[in-house]
């Protein structure tokens, strides 16, 4: 199995109705990205992000924290 988003237990695919033919993005869920508006707890193996929204990644993106889809 590919290591990438789509196949992670910690990806979720996002329907984004203003943007046609994005059916490919998604969000990560994964706990070692975090939200750090005013005071940075990034681990050394994490990602800090400063919109509360979060970020989209694209299906084939991939990272260390891959979790197979069980």
């Amino acid at each position: 199995m590919e290591k990438i988003c789509r196949n992670c237990k910690f990806w979720e695919q996002r329907v984004i109705l203003e943007c046609e033919n994005k059916d490919y993005l998604g969000n990560c869920h994964c706990p070692k990205f975090v939200y750090c508006a005013w005071e940075s707890n990034v681990e050394r193996d994490g990602v800090g992000y400063w919109d509360e929204i979060g970020f989209d990644t694209g299906e084939k993106f991939g990272c260390i924290h891959f979790k197979e889809i069980k």
